[in-house]
């Protein structure tokens, strides 16, 4: 298991141990350069190195055997050191593809954040552009906004806003993403189940799976709480007394069943 830093000792560079005190040193970096580096790790021998100063961005892949440079979609590639340095994260990784995003619009405490998601491919060395207003976390509890299919393969998430907000689904294989469906309204009203195959938008009034399955839901003193399985819980809205809470499955066949708390 390969850790990561940087040493200042003489000059600065990228070093890499493992648990047996084993020391590697990767590359050399210039001292403006070591102002600013985040080292995060994707698996036990690979990592990226993120440096920026003087608001530009280069990330370096690391491994056991070196350094190499990672092409972002653009040289030099613009990024707000001062502003969008502490949301830096890596969002997901599927074998050598890596999502990775930062914060480009802050929102409220009960709004997400928005920034942009690009697709690494390691094997390739070079970066895509996905979408460039994602819903997110400003730090690194990003599990609410990006909900991974089992496989690990597929990452549904929300970008745009409220007034034209689109569900949409990454293949972190291929990197292609398509639309899934467009709502309006915050994205606070929508709900959506741990594996992002079975939605909520409050503002449509409406239930929806990956298969293009839908059904209404309009009471309004009700609302609705995708789960696994394809099941949807259902509970009064203002719950002040004993509250009878249905789960049914929408788009099954599995019997209904209500619990009364």
């Amino acid at each position: 298991h390969w850790y990561w830093s940087v040493d200042d000792a003489d000059t600065a560079k990228v070093i890499a141990v493992n648990q047996f005190g084993e020391r590697r040193e990767l590359g050399a970096l210039e001292q403006s350069d070591d102002m600013h580096t985040a080292v995060m790790s994707l698996d036990h021998e690979r990592a990226l190195l993120f440096l920026d100063n003087d608001d530009t961005l280069r990330v370096y892949l690391l491994t056991p055997d070196g350094m190499q440079k990672i092409k972002l979609p653009d040289e030099p590639f613009y990024f707000n050191t001062e502003f969008a340095q502490t949301s830096r994260s890596i969002i997901a990784v599927y074998e050598d593809h890596v999502l990775f995003s930062y914060v480009t619009e802050s929102a409220s405490n009960i709004m997400p954040d928005t920034g942009p998601i690009f697709l690494m491919d390691l094997a390739a060395l070079t970066t895509k552009l996905i979408d460039k207003t994602v819903s997110r976390d400003p730090y690194s509890g990003n599990s609410y906004w990006f909900l991974a299919s089992p496989d690990d393969r597929y990452l549904r998430y929300m970008s745009g806003d409220q007034r034209k907000m689109d569900i949409r689904e990454l293949d972190m294989l291929t990197g292609e993403a398509r639309t899934l469906f467009t709502t309006s309204g915050l994205s606070y009203n929508i709900r959506t189940s741990p594996e992002g195959d079975l939605w909520y938008l409050r503002a449509d009034k409406k239930i929806l799976d990956l298969n293009g399955n839908q059904t209404d839901f309009t009471d309004d003193a009700q609302t609705a709480r995708p789960m696994q399985d394809g099941n949807v819980a259902v509970y009064p809205r203002e719950c002040v007394d004993d509250c009878e809470i249905k789960v049914f499955a929408p788009f099954g066949n599995t019997p209904e069943l209500t619990y009364k708390f």
